[in-house]
């Protein structure tokens, strides 16, 4: 719906795909975030309580690895799916 297409329109592989893509650019988000904390704490100190940006630091890779297997199931799952489709399509 973000970028203007209708799910309910669209065949099963392509949603899948569009939702792979998008998990993957969440996570380039992600990690860019957690190595700019890394970068910012190095240079500036400006966390007084590292307990605090250590809590930060594990929560942020706990999303990290949710989006990373979301992603790599959709990625199974479409790949699944064009092999069946490349299967069915040499039988005919």
């Amino acid at each position: 719906m973000e970028i203007g297409l209708d799910p309910a329109t669209l065949p099963e592989h392509r949603v899948r795909f569009i939702r792979a893509v998008h998990l993957f650019a969440q996570c380039e988000s992600l990690f860019h975030v957690i190595a700019q904390l890394g970068w910012i704490e190095r240079q500036d100190n400006w966390i007084r309580r590292h307990e605090r940006h250590a809590d930060a630091l594990i929560h942020l890779g706990e999303l990290g690895q949710a989006l990373a297997a979301a992603a790599s199931e959709e990625t199974e799952h479409l790949e699944m799916m064009l092999d069946r489709k490349d299967r069915e399509g040499g039988n005919q």
